[in-house]
């Protein structure tokens, strides 16, 4: 009677446990696609956001946290795209940018200066009506290059903020992404 018993429970025994590994299997799988998922609605943030270079920054998620790795030129847009990547759908638990950087100056302090000169002489042209508005342009100089980024209320100021920037000492490049509001 022992022997049968024993005999007995070893295909309940077996089921279970074949019950367990098949619910750990599916766990995993879930977690697999809602990663997929989320990596997914990341990606279609990027692509979607307006001047973010989504081509340079790769990304991947693994346990619901959101691994972004690449170089992107200012520190504006790097704060755009962790700001796209959190804004998206799903349980995201974080996001890692351990391997995410901003390109470094090779003379920070001279395009700090150019900056600043450049910022002055946009506000300069707000207050004496040149260009309709400053506040919602930003600038940041990477070796020379200016980046300028916002909305401006017309093509004009564009136009104007353009020149303002070229003709500027030290400026060796301009990428305008100005846009009309």
């Amino acid at each position: 009677m022992t022997i049968q018993y024993k005999k007995s429970l070893l295909p309940t025994t077996l089921l279970l446990s074949a019950a367990l590994f098949a619910g750990a299997a599916s766990a995993d799988i879930a977690s697999k696609a809602s990663d997929t998922a989320i990596t997914g609605e990341v990606t279609a943030n990027l692509v979607g956001g307006k001047y973010v270079p989504y081509k340079d920054v790769k990304v991947s998620t693994k346990d619901n946290v959101v691994y972004l790795s690449g170089t992107v030129d200012t520190t504006l847009e790097y704060q755009d795209i962790i700001q796209l990547a959190l804004d998206a759908d799903g349980d995201i638990a974080e996001v890692n940018t351990d391997n995410f950087t901003v390109k470094k100056s090779s003379d920070l302090l001279q395009d700090i200066f150019i900056s600043m000169k450049l910022r002055n002489k946009i506000l300069a042209a707000a207050f004496k009506n040149d260009i309709s508005s400053s506040k919602n342009v930003h600038l940041e100089t990477t070796d020379g290059k200016v980046f300028v980024t916002g909305q401006v209320k017309n093509k004009e100021d564009i136009k104007k903020i353009g020149q303002i920037i070229e003709d500027t000492k030290g400026v060796k490049n301009i990428d305008n992404r100005l846009g009309v509001a």
